[in-house]
């Protein structure tokens, strides 16, 4: 649907305003999902002051449409929006594929300070010891085990994000980026964590279902887990 008109005034009599696709994803991420700023703007790989002129303008043409009886009409929104999903294509680009609809100012450049270089690594696990097994459910998982290869050891995160109605995924990303963390080890993780993650620079690596913990580490220093 890329539509919307108001009932009981014909198409050729109205006027219309048109929502681009960035403008109706900033509505979604902040106005449906309840996403905090940072969040969206993290979702879309754009810096705040971007997210919130687009936002802004967002907002703008909808109050206007409602207001004036006009229809919206959605288009000029063939984008890459983060995560390298393309919208146009409907999936992720593969390798070095580029999308001839990537809009240049929607691009957020990761500056030094939100490089992650660490080597810390995140299991998503069921328990608190290395042999708990390892928990399919990255954002609902019962908590993290941390490993530190430079004191091989672990340290034991609790997951404040299992009991949350919405957003667990994106929290816990904020909870593990504060831990310094660099690598996650999940067998399963959604695309909205996903882009979460790859945007503050922590490395995902899939697998290790049927694995305890140390089983997982092990299998990662050997080389055996796939991004």
């Amino acid at each position: 649907m890329n539509f919307y008109k108001p009932q009981g005034i014909s198409r050729g009599d109205l006027q219309e305003v048109i929502l681009k696709v960035e403008e109706l994803e900033a509505i979604r991420l902040k106005d449906l999902l309840r996403l905090e700023q940072e969040e969206c703007a993290q979702h879309m790989q754009v810096s705040r002051p971007t997210f919130q002129r687009v936002l802004t303008d967002a907002r703008y043409k909808i109050a206007e449409a409602l207001t004036k009886a006009k229809a919206i009409r959605i288009e000029g929104g063939d984008y890459c929006l983060g995560g390298r999903f393309c919208r146009r294509h409907g999936r992720y680009l593969m390798g070095d594929e580029q999308c001839a609809r990537w809009q240049e100012d929607l691009v957020f450049n990761k500056s030094k300070e939100t490089e992650n270089t660490s080597k810390k690594i995140a299991i998503c696990s069921t328990g608190t010891s290395p042999s708990s097994p390892v928990d399919e459910r990255f954002g609902r998982c019962a908590c993290f085990m941390i490993w530190d290869p430079v004191t091989n050891k672990y340290e034991v995160l609790p997951n404040t994000g299992t009991e949350a109605a919405r957003g667990a995924g994106t929290g816990a990303v904020q909870v593990l980026l504060q831990k310094n963390v660099g690598i996650v080890i999940a067998p399963k993780i959604g695309r909205k964590a996903f882009m979460s993650l790859e945007s503050v620079g922590i490395k995902v690596l899939t697998g290790g279902d049927g694995k305890t913990v140390e089983e997982v580490r092990q299998s990662y220093q050997a080389g055996e887990m796939q991004e």
